[in-house]
């Protein structure tokens, strides 16, 4: 369903990653699902685009976010939510590797193993292709989407990346946009990483994977 083109085109969704800057959380945490936190404060996101549809996470700092992008109804949808880490979340990965040495190694064997309690990456991505086709489906010319942070590195995962399970190494800034295309049943991307603006360079995912999910 995902496609990479030099020259995209068809309805435009631009998607967003939510600002994270929660209460009561440390910058070295998985932060999922876990407690729902909401912003320590709102963060505006200027835009120049008018959007006839806006989708977003459920999650309390993406509706937050929502609400700076565009006064239309919020569509809140469950696909969008960030990655389930189950009884990972709120710690962070040396406690991750200290409680959970099996599946750091199962994913080592590149393996798709679930987070203990919590969601494989196939799971994050059968949510995202849910989501696409409800995009096809739906009527809309320009869309804002605003979700999480390790559901943008999934998808830029497999636009990008052929082992599905490496998760890519950039990250969309907060308060940038990246733009795709659907049309014709496909989700079109950009042709290649660097014609992308304002992605940005995060350490490996290995050995120490914890500030790729933050």
């Amino acid at each position: 369903m995902i496609e990479i083109s030099d020259r995209p085109n068809g309805k435009r969704v631009d998607f967003y990653r939510c600002y994270a800057s929660t209460q009561s959380r440390s910058l070295e945490q998985f932060l999922g699902r876990k407690g729902n936190p909401p912003l320590a404060h709102n963060s505006a996101i200027s835009v120049n685009v008018y959007y006839d549809r806006l989708y977003a996470s459920p999650a309390k700092r993406a509706i937050q976010t929502s609400r700076t992008l565009s006064r239309k109804r919020i569509h809140k949808r469950d696909e969008l939510l960030e990655f389930d880490f189950g009884h990972v979340d709120r710690l962070d990965y040396a406690l991750l590797c200290r409680k959970y040495p099996e599946k750091i190694e199962a994913w080592d064997e590149g393996r798709d193993v679930a987070f203990p309690g919590g969601e494989r990456f196939s799971q994050l991505y059968k949510r995202q292709d849910d989501f696409f086709q409800m995009l096809l489906e739906d009527d809309f010319k320009q869309a804002a989407v605003v979700t999480h942070h390790m559901w943008l590195k999934g998808l830029l995962s497999r636009a990008y990346v052929s082992d599905k399970l490496d998760m890519i190494q950039e990250v969309l800034p907060r308060g940038k946009v990246l733009t795709a295309y659907v049309s014709f049943g496909k989700v079109l991307m950009p042709s290649t990483l660097s014609s992308i603006p304002y992605l940005e360079q995060t350490s490996p995912l290995s050995p120490d994977p914890q500030a790729s999910y933050r």
